[in-house]
């Protein structure tokens, strides 16, 4: 939810008297899971750990609302034990002993946190992450496994569509994705994930995909016709969800501020109006549009940078909106076009809902900020932070929301994200 951390299993309370202590002892560990595999009676096993806690060294995840695989982890370095009993069992061998850690369907869960003064731990689940790639490193003095590795978004779209598809007419948006997956995994049983997926009541035209295209894209741009998105979430969950609206009205999560402990070591602001639209539209097309629509959307609050005109029925409102007004006589914006077509929308009232979701997330990306600040696991895209830093041109406390947030899974590095501001 937008301006809230996540806290599974993370204790946020305890961790924040930390982050403002001279010293903050990271605490992050990693365990090699089974993944599902198929049971082998129509159905799956459950996932299974296969490790305990292993010694991670090396890596970054990087938490992205814009990438299609929100969640990858780059450069993961795991360090055997100095005993040397891990290294065989972990390790890819040529003997038919893949190894744990070998991308043949397990998985990494991921978690990061800190030691507390009374020497118990709290950690934030990071996510959990297919085995894609790994390579062995022996320079002679150790071995070291490398990995890249990404969310389970990854599995649906390496097994593609084995056949062609058509999806039944009238669906909606959570029948129709929850039709792919079990398609997609008729040969197992339905698809093994935990899924939590929000009801809708759009709609989707009759589609058709061909054998090799991509499930998890198709999906993706589904859910995006409703105005929604699709994405596996830190647990390893399927969510489908509304794109969350920033707020302000509420507490932000945390709030980074100069001269405090909280306070970010560095930032770096980028303000350019290149491809930042202030007014968007999209036209519905395709064989089951008998007459095509265009929608508009434009800003229309008037505290954004990028505000065009108030809003009789456009902005954030449902609309549809057919008409597009002139600029308010107050904008001082320089009126900056985009326009996008759609096969998924049949009405003016679907068209609207893609055109609002994406109007949605470019509000305040003319002013994209990075910002680095001390070890902070538990934050996550979509999370709402107060940031003040005068001599950047940040004065009182400005609201940003996360688009991206990448996490070292070692003490060795800060925590860096990018985020826009939030009109207030």
């Amino acid at each position: 939810m937008s301006g809230q951390m996540y806290e599974a299993p993370f204790n946020l309370a305890p961790y924040l008297d930390c982050y403002s202590a001279s010293v903050l002892q990271s605490y992050t560990y990693g365990i090699i899971y089974t993944g599902y595999v198929p049971d082998g009676l129509g159905g799956w096993s459950d996932d299974e750990p296969l490790t305990g806690n292993l010694n991670l060294v090396e890596g970054t995840v990087t938490i992205d609302r814009n990438n299609t695989t929100r969640r990858t982890a780059s450069s993961l370095t795991i360090l055997p034990d100095e005993a040397g009993t891990l290294l065989p069992i972990v390790l890819p061998t040529l003997d038919g002993d893949n190894g744990f850690y070998s991308p043949y369907g397990n998985e990494l869960w991921l978690y990061k946190g800190c030691i507390l003064p009374d020497f118990s731990t709290t950690v934030a689940q990071l996510g959990v992450f297919s085995i894609g790639e790994v390579d062995v490193n022996d320079d002679g003095t150790g071995v070291s496994l490398i990995g890249t590795l990404s969310d389970r978004s990854d599995l649906i779209s390496r097994l593609g569509f084995q056949a062609p598809y058509t999806t039944v007419s009238g669906r909606t948006v959570d029948q129709v994705i929850n039709d792919i997956l079990n398609f997609i995994y008729v040969s197992y049983g339905g698809s093994p994930f935990p899924q939590s997926l929000a009801s809708s009541t759009y709609v989707i035209p009759i589609s058709n995909y061909d054998v090799g295209d991509d499930p998890w894209t198709e999906m993706c741009d589904v859910a995006a016709s409703a105005g929604m998105e699709l994405f596996f979430d830190y647990s390893g969950t399927l969510i489908l969800q509304t794109i969350p609206v920033p707020i302000t009205d509420t507490v932000s999560c945390v709030t980074y501020a100069e001269g405090t402990p909280s306070a970010m070591t560095t930032l770096k602001r980028g303000v350019s109006n290149k491809n930042i639209g202030n007014v968007l539209s999209v036209t519905s097309q395709g064989a089951h549009v008998t007459t095509p629509v265009t929608v508009y959307w434009w800003d229309s609050d008037s505290t954004s940078e990028t505000y065009y005109a108030a809003a009789p029925g456009g902005g954030f409102s449902p609309g549809p909106v057919s008409t597009l007004p002139g600029p308010d006589s107050t904008s001082t914006y320089p009126t900056t076009f985009s326009t996008s077509d759609t096969s998924l929308a049949s009405t003016d009232v679907q068209a609207q809902a893609i055109v609002n979701a994406l109007g949605l997330l470019s509000v305040g990306s003319i002013d994209n900020t990075v910002f680095t600040i001390r070890d902070q696991p538990a934050h996550d895209v979509d999370d709402v932070i107060g940031a003040q830093r005068v001599v950047a041109g940040i004065p009182g406390t400005t609201y940003y929301v996360m688009d991206q947030v990448q996490i070292d899974v070692t003490p060795k590095n800060p925590l860096q994200f990018t985020a826009r501001p939030v009109p207030s």
